[in-house]
């Protein structure tokens, strides 16, 4: 059976486990896997861009955001600084621009002058698989690491199941292979070059 929406994920679902009496458990078990998939999946897929018009130096994060890849402001390249680091009479002196992460806000450690663009370059989260969004680029891309992932969140009633162990390992080098690939794509099409710093 092949595996293309929220449906055919939760039929293959109940068919794997071989048990009736977790069918209304599946959809608890695929918002699970969503919710590891995001703390462990860095795929290019989950890659966007946010960019807007500012004069304010605490940016509100985008809602889908997870982690950043990079920011920008006006063209330039803001490096991370520790927040308790980012008011050190060091960092004042430094002509580099900062940033640093506060709660859902970015804090920029510079002056931002009127009409400057802020560019955040960052993974989002997955958009959750329902009855109406029964699809995302997940599910199209890499239904397993949606089924093992499901399957894995059902540990609790299976107990001490043998196939988790298999379960596992499957699910495991997909999300690595998944996030290798994204590191080789970043770089494909150009050779290494050497940075200064």
């Amino acid at each position: 059976m092949s595996i293309g929406n929220y449906s055919e994920l939760q039929t293959s679902i109940a068919g794997w486990l071989k048990r009736t009496n977790l069918t209304d458990r599946i959809p608890d078990f695929i918002a699970l896997a969503e919710a590891q998939l995001n703390r462990q999946l860095r795929a290019r897929q989950m890659t966007t861009v946010y960019t807007r018009t500012t004069d304010q130096h605490i940016i509100t994060l985008p809602d889908d955001y997870l982690d950043a890849e990079k920011l920008e402001l006006n063209g330039e390249t803001l490096d991370y600084t520790a927040r308790w680091a980012a008011d050190s009479p060091m960092r004042r002196g430094d002509n580099r621009a900062f940033y640093t992460m506060v709660g859902k806000s970015v804090w920029i450690m510079r002056r931002v002058e009127p009409n400057s663009v802020f560019r955040l370059y960052y993974y989002q989260r997955l958009t959750p698989l329902s009855d109406l969004e029964p699809q995302n680029w997940l599910i199209e891309d890499a239904p397993d690491a949606y089924l093992y992932g499901s399957l894995l969140q059902a540990e609790p009633y299976l107990k001490n199941d043998q196939r988790v162990q298999i379960w596992q390992g499957l699910y495991t080098s997909i999300i690595e292979a998944m996030n290798s690939g994204t590191s080789r794509a970043r770089s494909s099409g150009s050779g290494l070059v050497a940075r200064a710093v």
